[in-house]
């Protein structure tokens, strides 16, 4: 209740202007149905930072979520779970994991690579079910590069050669990467999608095959997986396109092109993997004569005038790689309006554009983000309007001309940047360190706004140079202020609210040809707001219906549910009308197996169980690459290899595939089981679930530790918080009562452990009678919460212990909670091995619209 009430003070705030301004009845009432439709279905912003862009397979993604109200800018509490997904390629979720809002009011969690990763881009995509009602659009999506472990021993060229316009030859050649020499597989395959290409083989050392394939598909991913007996590696390539012409499209300033003015026509020009290219044209009348020129001024957009005439047409001709391009400009209007816009030092000038049209009486609304900030009327006769830039937010401000009867009759986008954000000043106290050293950051934001009932929190990422090149392209700022309100990809956001002096007319741009986000604006204005379906998630839940084996309702029927290893039972009797049932305020960690069971009213088992099967978003968005390419500016070369020896070190040798086998090993998960003893076990190395031993229960426990993947050895088996020998456990507990297996390797490596969980009394196990009036389900669970493991070198056997240090994120710090009395934080962690030096990146938000991001490149020397 108490954060409800902070939103509704929030937004009274921020739409305090308006009725400041204001007396009429109608400027009260649209001020009134804004705010309204804001309180009724408040929309939600994600962002994501990690620890760093790119990693190996077999390594850990760190993130941190922030999770707003799109309209505030304000930490958001309505969901409690944060989706946050790894999509590869060809747009299939990897792993996906539920992560819950902590004690500390954050988001944060990991990815924990599996060793099957392919190498390629990836996105990282974070959403709440809540998020669902605006659209994938909403989501966050950010893209991090993953890098085989094996590629940097063989180097694969590719070539597309087209046959025509439906079919494209492609020839793979593999190199060594050390001797140069060329590598003939003992096997390869190409993969779209589901569909298996296997190349043609010469002696000559390439790999031809001939895939079917037009522009109009969208599905142009490749998997490639290679295997010479000694080195296998899987890697993603993308088709190219034939017709590799732009699209150009031309967007009039307020939507239309109004006879008999002059007007401001802007453009875009966008090739079909998305990327932008540089253009120049001319623009003919119907007639052919030539009317202007123009040319591109930033990533393919530019702006030109033209004088357009009533019953006239016009077109452009553009020349691109030897090719015209002819592309007609939008119908020119009589009876339509255009709104201009205008800015100067301190205002907005604003006039409007509007042919033959004779009505005067029209109202001006300004918003950002949805809350409102001015709604008066103007009199079309007033040949200009200025407003003061007072009125205006950093980020995309939206100017909407209306008629009397409140429909939109123009647009405009403004984006301004005020540069109001909290500076950020980093002091250490070793700006050259040794190895293996203390080193301590302090972290002050010198004009950060104070707020006692929201405060700034922050991540803090320390990355080595020499594995890593931050990616500048974008952040916090630019993210939530620029491309969460803007359809469509946008090259280098961060540039946007650069101190660059093209940045503002880019900018600017960019709001003529991009679209924006829906706030529900035109139907909220006349009183009729959107309302959500999805409401927000703040419990775990099963859903469902029971039906009698004539599959008929079974009214009356009662279902219990437990959870295996927690104190956990719940029973309902279902709907009379439907059958249907509904569990929910409960929630266990991620591989938590509930049992489900059923009687109808006569308490017999002549009852079925039907769940409900737990949906998640279909991935629909095209897949963005990074602007930057990670194989094109860096040499991970040396980082690979690195990343290899710290593996090494902490799991021993890696698998390799062979030629001849393949064995497909499911995903490591987060997992907390908590015993009768208390004791803790995450993130376990491997383990079997309860779907697998369900499947196929265990025989003896000879068998366990081959259903493990283990070498035979000595193990601890861990069962109800107590310690047991292989021979002790085997004489009491029965194999097929374990439920789940799961494999630890303490730090050190100094125990192995196996921790068994049994299933719960009562279970019935597969092939029994009566077997559907039983269930046992595996959902997704939230994630225990990973701390990010920093050394300390704070003794002299640690100082001297010869095990390397290998770390390439030096420290990760997602949670960190500023002192608002003194807007200042500090964090300490130890230097690594390696001569280097360490950069620095800060994200972070507070109250009143502040986010706060620093970056801070070889801020520290390491001797």
């Amino acid at each position: 209740m108490k954060k409800i009430f902070l939103l509704l003070m929030a937004i009274t705030c921020l739409s305090s202007n308006i009725y400041s301004q204001t007396e009429k009845s109608l400027e009260n009432k649209v001020a009134q149905n804004l705010v309204n439709q804001i309180l009724m279905a408040p929309q939600e912003k994600i962002y994501i930072q990690t620890d760093r862009p790119y990693y190996v397979m077999g390594e850990t993604i760190y993130f941190r979520t922030y999770l707003l109200n799109a309209s505030t800018n304000r930490p958001a509490f309505m969901s409690r779970y944060v989706y946050v997904e790894l999509v590869d390629a060809n747009n299939e979720v990897v792993m996906r994991k539920q992560i819950r809002i902590s004690s500390d009011d954050m988001y944060y969690g990991v990815l924990p690579l599996p060793e099957t990763t392919a190498e390629g881009y990836y996105s990282i995509r974070a959403y709440t079910k809540y998020m669902q009602n605006t659209g994938e659009e909403s989501f966050s999506n950010k893209s991090v590069f993953i890098a085989h472990s094996n590629t940097y021993r063989t180097e694969m060229i590719t070539k597309f050669d087209f046959v025509n316009d439906h079919q494209v030859e492609l020839t793979l050649n593999f190199k060594s990467k050390s001797t140069g020499n060329d590598i003939n597989p003992q096997s390869i395959e190409i993969k779209r999608g589901k569909d298996v290409i296997k190349p043609t083989s010469n002696n000559d050392f390439y790999h031809k095959a001939k895939i079917n394939i037009k522009d109009t598909d969208t599905n142009r991913t490749l998997l490639v997986d290679f295997n010479n007996g000694t080195n296998s590696f899987s890697k993603f390539i993308s088709i190219p396109y034939y017709n590799n012409q732009p699209e150009i499209s031309f967007f009039p300033e307020g939507g239309n092109i109004i006879a008999g003015e002059k007007n401001k026509i802007a453009f875009k020009s966008l090739l079909p993997n998305g990327d932008t290219t540089p253009m120049k044209g001319v623009v003919f009348n119907s007639k052919g004569e030539n009317q202007t020129s123009f040319e591109s001024e930033h990533d393919g957009m530019g702006s030109f005038f033209i004088n357009a005439q009533a019953g006239e047409s016009y077109y452009a001709e553009v020349n691109h790689n030897g090719k015209t391009i002819k592309v007609n400009l939008p119908e020119v209007k009589t009876d339509a309006y255009s709104l201009q816009v205008s800015k100067t030092d301190d205002k907005v000038s604003l006039s409007v554009l509007k042919g033959n049209n004779n009505a005067t009486d029209c109202y001006l609304l300004a918003h950002f983000q949805g809350v409102p900030a001015l709604f008066q009327a103007w009199n079309l006769s007033e040949p200009t309007k200025d407003l003061d830039f007072k009125l205006f937010k950093t980020g995309v401000n939206h100017l909407i001309l209306l008629d009397n009867e409140l429909n939109p009759l123009s647009e405009r986008l403004v984006f301004f940047n005020f540069n109001d954000s909290p500076s950020v000043e980093i002091q250490t106290n070793n700006a050259t360190a040794y190895k293996r050293q203390l080193i301590e950051l302090d972290i002050n934001l010198k004009d950060a706004k104070y707020d006692e009932k929201v405060p700034i929190t922050l991540a803090v990422s320390v990355t080595d140079d020499n594995d890593v090149k931050l990616n500048s392209s974008t952040n916090i700022k630019a993210e939530i202020l620029l491309s969460s309100e803007l359809k469509g990809r946008i090259n280098n956001p961060a540039w946007y609210l650069s101190q660059e002096n093209k940045a503002a007319n880019a900018s600017d741009l960019l709001m003529l040809t991009h679209g924006w986000r829906n706030y529900y604006i035109e139907q909220a204005l006349k009183g009729n707001p959107h309302n959500n379906t999805i409401q927000p998630e703040i419990s775990q839940a099963f859903t469902g219906y029971l039906k009698d084996k004539r599959g008929r309702i079974a009214r009356g029927s009662i279902i219990q549910i437990s959870a295996l290893g927690y104190d956990y039972k719940e029973a309902v009797r279902v709907d009379e009308t439907t059958g249907y049932y509904y569990f929910n305020n409960f929630e266990f960690p991620d591989s938590t197996s509930y049992y489900l069971t059923a009687v109808d009213k006569n308490k017999t088992t002549d009852v079925e169980i039907h769940p409900n099967e737990i949906s998640y978003p279909n991935v629909e968005l095209p897949f963005y690459f990074p602007v930057v390419k990670v194989e094109e500016e860096v040499d991970i070369t040396n980082y690979v290899t690195k990343a290899n020896k710290k593996y090494t070190l902490e799991n021993g040798i890696r698998m390799v595939n062979l030629a001849e086998v393949t064995i497909k090993a499911k995903p490591k998960k987060d997992v907390k089981r908590q015993l009768d003893n208390q004791t803790v076990y995450k993130n376990p190395v491997r383990w079997v679930s309860p779907d697998d031993f369900e499947e196929m229960p265990l025989l003896n426990f000879d068998e366990l530790s081959h259903r493990l993947g283990l070498a035979e050895g000595a193990y601890t088996y861990i069962y109800r918080g107590r310690e047991y020998s292989y021979d002790d456990i085997s004489l009491f507990l029965h194999p097929e009562d374990i439920a789940q297996a799961e494999y630890f390797l303490e730090q050190g490596g100094t125990k192995r452990l196996i921790v068994l969980t049994t299933w719960p009394a009562g279970y019935i196990k597969p092939g029994e009678e009566n077997s559907s009036y039983y269930r046992i389900s595996t959902p997704l669970g939230y994630q225990w919460p990973v701390e990010f493991y920093s050394p300390k070198y704070d003794t002299s056997s640690a100082l001297n212990d010869p095990t390397p240090d290998l770390r390439t994120t030096i420290y990760w710090k997602p949670n960190i909670t500023v002192d608002n009395a003194e807007n200042k934080a500090s964090v300490s962690f130890y230097s690594a091995d390696n001569k280097t030096s360490y950069s620095v990146v800060v994200e972070g938000i507070g109250s009143n619209r502040q986010f706060i991001y620093y970056r801070g490149d070889a801020l520290i020397k390491v001797e």
